[in-house]
C-alpha cells in the first residue's frame, strides 16, 4: 500500500472499504451458521474466536498484512449483524 500521507483520501476509502469487507463476510458467516440453530452466544464466540485466529495467523505468515484490532471490531459486527439478519428472517417467515 502507498504510504498514506501521498494520498489521504485514497487510502481512508481503501482503510473503510477494508472493514466493511470484513463486517460482510462475518455476516455471512454467522448467518450461515445461525441456520443450524445453534445459540446466539455460541455463534459469536465461534466467530470472534475464528477471527482472532486469522488475524493472529495472517500476522505471522504474511510480511504485506498484520493483525488489527480493529479487524475483530469489524468481525464481532458483522457477526451480529448476520444473527439480527437471520432473527429477522425467521420472524416474518
Amino acid at each position: 500500500m502507498k504510504n498514506p500521507i501521498e494520498n489521504p483520501a485514497e487510502w481512508m476509502i481503501r482503510y473503510h472499504i477494508d472493514k466493511i469487507n470484513h463486517m460482510i463476510a462475518y455476516a455471512v458467516l454467522a448467518f450461515l451458521i445461525m441456520r443450524d440453530r445453534i445459540a446466539v452466544f455460541y455463534v459469536l464466540i465461534l466467530c470472534f474466536f475464528f477471527g482472532l485466529g486469522i488475524e493472529f495467523l495472517q500476522g505471522q505468515y504474511f510480511e504485506s498484512r498484520h493483525f488489527e484490532i480493529l479487524d475483530l471490531f469489524a468481525n464481532i459486527s458483522g457477526s451480529i449483524l448476520g444473527i439480527g439478519l437471520y432473527k429477522l428472517i425467521k420472524r416474518t417467515e
